[in-house]
C-alpha cells in the first residue's frame, strides 16, 4: 500500500451517479438487499485518481472495480444507503482482491496511508510493515496484510515477481516501475543503495544477481 491522493468528484458525477441512486433509494418500498449498480459509471474516473494503480496492491492494473470502503451491506446496516452512491466511499480495487476484501473487514484504507509504511521485502517479494506506522495503525495494517493477502499471497508474489523479471531482462526501465508499481522500484533502488553491513546475504546476492542480469541485458543499473 502507498498514499493515494483524495480528489473531487468528476464532472457529471451528480446526475449520472448519486442523484440517480437517491432517486432509486427513495423509490424502494421494501428493504434494500441489491442496490442499482450506477457507480460503475465512476470506474475511468477512479482508474485515473489511483493512477491506475489498486489502491491495496499498489500496482497498475489492466482494469479494477469500483469498490465501497463502507460496504453496500453495511451501508444498509447502518440506516445510510446514499453512502452506496457516494464518490467518497468509492476506491479502486483490483477483481482479485475484491472477493477477499468482501470477506476479511476491516481493512485499512489507502487514503490514510503514509510514505513509507510499507516495503517490498527483496528477494522474497513479501509486502511488510515499517516501524513508520503509527501504533494506532498497526493492528489493523496487520489484519490487512493478512486478510487480503497483501502480504505473500501467491498471486500477489507471482505479480511482483514477473515485474521483477521484466526489469532483469531489461524490458523496462526502473522509472516505468515508479509509474506502475514504485513500491518495487523503492525496493530495488534501496537494495542497490544499502551499505553491505545492513543486508543479509541472500540480498546481498540477490544485488550482485540484479546488476549482473541488467549488465547482460545491456541496460543500466538501476
Amino acid at each position: 500500500m502507498i498514499p493515494v491522493e483524495r480528489i473531487e468528484p468528476p464532472d457529471g458525477f451528480e446526475e449520472n451517479v448519486r442523484a440517480k441512486g437517491l432517486a432509486w433509494i427513495a423509490g424502494q418500498r421494501q428493504p434494500i438487499n441489491k442496490f442499482q449498480p450506477y457507480w460503475t459509471w465512476c470506474e475511468p474516473y477512479l482508474h485515473d485518481a489511483f493512477r491506475g494503480r489498486c489502491g491495496w496492491a499498489a500496482m497498475w492494473i489492466t482494469s479494477g472495480w469500483v469498490e465501497h470502503f463502507v460496504s453496500q451491506t453495511e451501508c444498509v446496516r447502518r440506516a445510510q444507503p446514499e453512502l452506496a452512491y457516494d464518490w467518497y466511499n468509492y476506491r479502486y480495487v483490483m477483481p482479485e482482491l475484491n472477493s477477499s476484501k468482501k470477506r476479511w473487514r476491516p481493512v485499512l484504507d489507502p487514503f490514510d496511508v503514509k510514505p513509507g509504511w510499507f516495503r517490498i521485502h527483496l528477494p522474497t517479494f513479501h509486502l511488510v510493515m515499517t516501524d513508520a506506522i503509527p501504533p494506532e495503525y498497526r493492528p489493523l495494517a496487520t489484519e490487512t496484510l493478512v486478510g487480503l493477502g497483501l502480504d505473500k499471497s501467491v498471486k500477489l508474489l507471482r505479480i511482483r515477481r514477473k515485474w521483477m523479471a521484466r526489469y532483469l531482462e531489461g524490458k523496462i526501465q526502473i522509472t516505468a516501475l515508479d509509474d506502475d508499481f514504485p513500491q518495487l522500484s523503492e525496493a530495488i533502488r534501496a537494495l542497490l543503495e544499502a551499505p553491505d553491513a545492513d543486508l543479509s546475504e541472500p540480498q546481498r546476492e540477490y544485488r550482485a544477481e540484479i546488476i549482473a542480469r541488467r549488465q547482460a541485458a545491456g541496460v543500466s543499473v538501476p
